[in-house]
């Protein structure tokens, strides 16, 4: 899901002077890519146990972009305080929601996406499909959340596995 939605930024989002947000960054590679098109600067966070090689990697590419790692467990008041502190333009967020795994975190991620949207940030998150994975729980969650219904902008099988990305588009536009 991660690579599907690099894929889709690049082609279709102008990241030039913006602030973009990564919710469970990982290694961070979709907020680098961000970087890399020419985002001002790609703010990296994930819960306090990973941020220690997210850091890494963000140092290991500092020549391509401006990043911040940030540890962040997904609640409004994390997400606030980003929001002041940087003035986000994008949040993204990939392969985060499989309750198997991550058990019902994506009610948290849920409000942080609606808190976001609210503050007028694009939101974009990518997951791959998968049985009992929790995602049709956390888009009835959100729907019941946010004025701003989700759209389905790719929806495709790639290599046996279904990714869909979702994007939630504030009312008022992006700065």
């Amino acid at each position: 899901a991660a690579a599907t939605l690099m894929d889709y930024v690049v082609d279709n989002y102008n990241m030039q002077d913006k602030v973009v947000l990564e919710l469970g960054a990982g290694l961070g590679a979709p907020g680098m890519v961000c970087a890399w098109l020419g985002a001002k600067k790609a703010i990296l966070t994930d819960v306090e146990e990973v941020t220690g090689l997210l850091r890494r990697n963000a140092e290991d590419n500092a020549d391509h972009g401006c990043f911040v790692v940030e540890p962040l467990w997904w609640n409004v008041e994390g997400a606030a305080k980003l929001f002041d502190d940087h003035k986000i333009d994008y949040a993204i967020c990939c392969d985060c929601i499989f309750e198997p795994l991550y058990g019902d975190c994506w009610k948290q991620l849920s409000e942080v996406v609606t808190e976001l949207v609210q503050k007028g940030v694009v939101c974009l998150v990518s997951v791959e499909r998968r049985n009992h994975d929790g995602v049709d729980k956390f888009l009835a969650d959100i729907s019941g959340r946010c004025s701003t219904p989700a759209s389905v902008v790719l929806d495709e099988v790639i290599e046996d596995s279904h990714i869909v990305l979702y994007e939630w588009r504030p009312e008022t536009p992006v700065r």
